[in-house]
């Protein structure tokens, strides 16, 4: 079982993700009637300064940049920090068989992006998230989260 929030009255409820097959779901409140959209696949945790947010991940590759004013910037998910390059990283998943793996990879930023012991990535190589592992990427720690 999981465990959610209304997110308009905050009524705590809990549903059974097994009986749900896809990675979006909507649920409907029993306090208040409001329907709450839930994501229940992997996600990619951002957390700056305090606040933390979550992206999404579907299959293949994602690229990390700056949000900029700049409408072609072609990054996919695009982060507040002026540390992260406009193209920054990319995060891959892949499929293998019933086996989902999840790879950073810098991709030349200014700044770099670093592992959980503050070093380095070597440009152009991928890198697994483990279990507990999170990158920082300019002044943002990143991190894989599995909804199920």
């Amino acid at each position: 079982m999981k465990y959610f929030k209304c997110g308009k009255c905050t009524a705590p409820y809990k549903i059974d993700p097994s009986k749900f097959r896809t990675p979006k779901v909507e649920v409907i409140c029993p306090k208040c009637g409001t329907r709450n959209v839930l994501s229940l696949g992997p996600v990619l945790a951002i957390q700056q300064e305090g606040k933390f947010a979550q992206v999404n991940l579907k299959e293949g590759v994602q690229v990390i940049g700056r949000k900029t004013e700049n409408p072609n910037v072609n990054a996919h998910i695009l982060i507040s920090d002026e540390y992260v390059s406009r193209i920054h990283s990319k995060v891959i998943m892949e499929l293998r068989g019933d086996k989902v793996f999840f790879f950073i990879e810098d991709l030349g930023s200014s700044n770099g992006t670093y592992n959980k012991n503050k070093q380095r990535l070597k440009v152009g190589l991928r890198y697994p998230f483990m279990p507990g592992d999170y990158y920082i990427v300019g002044l943002t720690k990143i991190s894989i989260q599995i909804n199920s």
